[in-house]
C-alpha cells in the first residue's frame, strides 16, 4: 500500500489544530481526515518550531497587549499541551515536581501576605505574629 504524501502546509495545519485542540490527537485526526498515528508521527518528528505553530495559529487575529495574568494563563495552557503530548515519564515527573514547588511557593507567599495584612489592620508589626520565624536571634 502506497503511503500518501502530505504537503508541508497540511502538516503545519495539523500541528496548529493539535495545539488548538490542546493535544487531542483523535479530534485533530478527525478534523483533518488523517489517521491518528500519522498525526502522532508528525508530532514526534518535530518538523515545526513552536514559533511557527503559534504564528500560524495567531495569523489574522488582532494583537493584544499581554498582562501578567495572560502570560501565566498562556504558560499553564502550554504546559498542559506539552503534558498531554509528552511520552517520556521522566520529563512528566520532573514537570510535576517543578509545578508542585511553584504552587507551594505561591501558596506560602499568599498566606504570609494575608497574615501581614491582618497584622497591619490590628497595628501589630512583630514578625513572629505574622507566622514568620525570626532567624536572626
Amino acid at each position: 500500500m502506497a503511503e500518501i504524501e502530505y504537503s508541508r502546509e497540511a502538516r503545519l495545519k495539523a500541528m496548529v489544530l493539535l495545539r488548538k485542540h490542546s493535544g487531542n490527537v483523535e479530534k485533530t485526526a478527525r478534523e483533518m481526515n488523517v489517521n491518528a498515528k500519522t498525526i502522532v508521527r508528525w508530532k514526534i518528528k518535530e518538523e515545526f518550531t513552536d514559533e511557527e505553530i503559534v504564528a500560524e495559529l495567531n495569523r489574522g487575529q488582532p494583537r493584544t497587549e499581554a498582562t501578567p495574568m495572560d502570560a501565566r494563563t498562556r504558560a499553564i495552557h502550554r504546559n498542559l499541551y506539552l503534558l498531554n503530548t509528552e511520552f517520556d515519564m521522566n520529563k512528566i515527573n520532573r514537570f510535576i515536581e517543578v509545578m508542585d514547588k511553584i504552587i507551594t511557593r505561591e501558596t506560602a507567599f499568599e498566606e504570609i501576605t494575608k497574615q501581614l495584612a491582618n497584622n497591619d489592620r490590628t497595628g501589630s508589626s512583630d514578625a513572629d505574629d505574622a507566622g514568620i520565624p525570626n532567624f536572626f536571634n
